[in-house]
């Protein structure tokens, strides 16, 4: 029977050691499991507090666990679990990549018009509640004005969310962006304000 060349028995080996590499990333271990759920909790997605609450060693550092999630990140299993737990949880809540573009498009596209109008004597005049998209409003307030024994006068703060950002993330999906584009110089804007209306209230 003839002798394997050396060549075909490093071949060999290094087939061998590829084998017993893969054997041990078929199965991800609780451990590993544990962090991936605990990962796609977490809203921030924080990879080095998520190591700390899950694999850290008892007074591990702070920088440790930075490295050892990193390193943990580069595992292709892991990869491929959080990408099936967040594919689970997209069909669970019936989350659509349309559905998220289009509720960032109502707030980069919104308008003042959508909310309300000046009527002749310059005042703000909102819609009726029933009428307005709230998906634009951030937060509404309510503070006293004035008040005495006979009367109170309210009024309401509306905040609404912020539209440039808005507005850039839907270029980002649209490939619209330009991150080159960085000074594109002054630009004026003059603002005619309805009749009767105070500059000083516009903040």
């Amino acid at each position: 029977m003839a002798k394997a060349s050396p060549t075909s028995e490093v071949a060999l080996k290094k087939r061998k050691k590829k084998i017993t590499r893969t054997k041990e990333l078929v199965k991800l271990s609780p451990s590993h499991k544990n962090f991936c759920r605990t990962l796609i909790a977490d809203h921030k997605m924080n990879q080095t507090q998520t190591y700390l609450d899950t694999m850290a060693t008892p007074n591990m550092r702070r920088v440790t666990a930075k490295d050892k999630a990193g390193n943990l990140m580069k595992n292709k299993l892991i990869r491929v679990e959080l990408q099936r737990l967040m594919d689970l949880r997209a069909e669970r809540l019936d989350l659509t990549a349309d559905k998220v573009l289009a509720e960032i498009s109502q707030i980069a596209f919104m308008k003042f018009d959508d909310y309300g109008s000046y009527d002749e004597d310059g005042n703000v005049v909102l819609k009726p509640s029933d009428e307005v998209d709230t998906r634009g409003i951030k937060s509404i307030k309510r503070r006293i004005v004035s008040s005495d024994e006979n009367s109170t006068t309210e009024a309401f703060e509306v905040k609404f969310h912020d539209k440039l950002k808005a507005l850039e993330l839907t270029m980002r999906h649209l490939g619209l962006l330009n991150e080159n584009l960085i000074n594109v110089g002054k630009v004026e804007v003059k603002i005619q304000l309805p009749k009767g209306l105070d500059e000083s209230i516009i903040n």
